[in-house]
């Protein structure tokens, strides 16, 4: 290739770049007008990713594209059902016992506020530090009595949230089903001199998104025992229900083990500081388990995400989309981490190229 023929490629491929940016800019200003009406093609896609490895096993076996699927829900259903029908009994009483324990809860943290309201008073301490002092006391005990209270409310928007999205499944259902000819339609529209780069392209940021959610839901199946576990041998009150919460939450990378770890803290503080202390330092070890043994392993070389990285797409996330944000954010800089790979691996193909 001359260095004309490889200063137009790389103009186009600029051009293209900066188009691409643009389309991106358009994609995510519709994005924010559509927000609330996106949140079912979100878990519709995630089930896509997660369901159609074996829907494509089921189709190589000869079985019917649409029956496969039908097979896959099928299979998931039952198993959903089987854990309802263990879990379901366990996760009640441990929600009632809480019921019942939450004014207890409200009453002790009032007491405590009190007991250190009425300490100061006997200290020689400046009026203004003790009107700062009091303000905070008042805010720390409105803050944790709001959050207790407000935990039976997030359970009930979890349950509503879900019944809410029943359409993510059927959506899922039709595009598994069309899933080639949908892909097919897409490169379609790609001019045919991109055709074969945009495939592999595409390729690689499936990969990349699929292995980064299916390692993630494994993850965080591991993260909900192993807090479930530690939290039970503690003997800290409703360790199921916590450990539960925490792999949930867990599907955010960091997010869970940090929440459940204070939610721990806070219910077993109430039987003894040691306690609590003993519930943060097993919430420690269940991260550092998942940062250096179960992440690493679960997740590929090429999925791979620094944690500065991953703390950053998080915040953005969050700040841009709330909690949605935060669960799209890592798969978003996955796939960007693949197209800039692909990019820099053709920068180097090229580059050899013209040294031969």
């Amino acid at each position: 290739m001359s260095g004309t023929d490889l200063y137009k490629n790389w103009a186009i491929k600029i051009w293209w770049g900066i188009g691409i940016i643009a389309l991106l800019g358009v994609f995510f200003y519709l994005l924010e007008l559509l927000k609330p009406d996106l949140i079912p093609f979100i878990y519709a896609i995630a089930l896509v990713y997660i369901f159609r490895a074996p829907v494509d096993w089921l189709e190589e076996k000869k079985l019917p594209r649409a029956l496969a699927v039908l097979t896959v829900y099928l299979a998931a259903f039952l198993v959903i059902l089987l854990v309802f029908l263990y879990f379901i009994p366990l996760i009640s009483a441990e929600v009632a016992e809480f019921g019942k324990k939450l004014p207890t809860y409200v009453e002790t943290v009032t007491k405590w506020a009190k007991v250190w309201q009425e300490r100061f008073v006997h200290w020689q301490i400046p009026p203004r530090l003790e009107s700062v002092i009091n303000r905070s006391f008042e805010g720390a005990q409105n803050m944790v009595i709001s959050f207790l209270s407000s935990l039976p409310g997030i359970g009930v928007s979890f349950v509503t949230g879900f019944f809410n999205l029943i359409m993510a499944p059927i959506l899922a259902f039709y595009i598994l089903k069309d899933y080639r000819a949908i892909k097919e339609t897409v490169f379609s529209l790609v001019p045919t001199a991109y055709r074969a780069e945009s495939r592999e392209l595409a390729k690689r940021i499936d990969h990349v998104v699929k292995g980064f959610i299916s390692g993630q839901l494994l993850i965080s199946i591991f993260v909900a025992i192993l807090s479930g576990i530690a939290l039970a041998i503690l003997g800290v009150d409703f360790a199921f229900l916590i450990g539960l919460l925490t792999g949930i939450l867990n599907i955010i990378p960091y997010f869970g083990p940090v929440v459940g770890g204070i939610l721990a803290a806070l219910v077993a503080f109430f039987e003894s500081p040691w306690l609590a202390l003993w519930a943060v330092l097993a919430f420690v070890i269940v991260q550092q388990l998942d940062a250096f043994v179960i992440s690493p392993n679960v997740l590929s070389y090429q999925v791979r995400i620094h944690p500065t990285l991953v703390l950053f797409a998080l915040i953005v996330g969050g700040l841009w989309w709330g909690i949605l944000g935060m669960l799209v954010a890592i798969p978003l800089v996955a796939a960007g981490k693949a197209i800039l790979y692909y990019f820099l691996e053709e920068r180097q193909l090229s580059g050899e190229k013209v040294e031969k």
